[in-house]
Formats: structure tokens, sequence, C-alpha cells
């Protein structure tokens, strides 16, 4: 199998990291409906905490997306530039002491 190691990310990487999320994604929506559903018939009160579920689940599965988004565009921007030829540091003295 070819992969593409253009950039730092390989193909495998790319791999494991949305299989990870679809897994985690899977994980909190049957945990937290499930568990609204639970609480429904637990206290008779259909369908109110399945709805709260359900909308923790949304907020959540957005914030870890965009935590993903973040982490990986921190990533292809270090890994865009060569250590030889990054542009200088602002905040880099030039001394190495």
């Amino acid at each position: 199998m070819a992969m593409n190691t253009q950039g730092g990310n390989s193909t495998l990487r790319i791999l494991a990291l949305t299989s990870g999320l679809g897994c985690s994604v899977a994980v909190v929506l049957v945990g937290l409906i499930g568990g609204g559903i639970f609480l429904d018939r637990r206290f008779d009160t259909s369908p109110v905490w399945t709805l709260v579920g359900l909308t923790i689940a949304l907020v959540t599965i957005v914030v870890e997306m965009a935590t993903i988004v973040r982490i990986s565009r921190t990533r292809s921007a270090s890994a865009a530039w060569p250590r030889s030829s990054r542009p200088p540091d602002p905040e880099d003295d030039g001394d190495d002491a």
C-alpha cells in the first residue's frame, strides 16, 4: 500500500484519526442518548432527558471536532516548513545559551 507522507501526515495516521473520531462520536451519542432514555423511563419525563442528552452529545461532538481541527492545523502549519527553511522566530534573539 502506498502512503502519502507529504506534510508529515501518512495515510495510516489520517485513517487512525478519523476512525478514532468516529468511535468517540458513536460512544458519546449512544451513551448520552441512552442515558436520557433511561432517565425518562425512570422518572416518566419523556422526552425531556433524551433531548437533554442529545443536546449535550451534539455540543460535545462539535467541541471535539473543533479541537481536532485546531490540532491538525497546528501540526500541518509546523510541518509545512522544513527546519532549515523556516522563517525566523520574531521572539528569538539569537542567543542559544
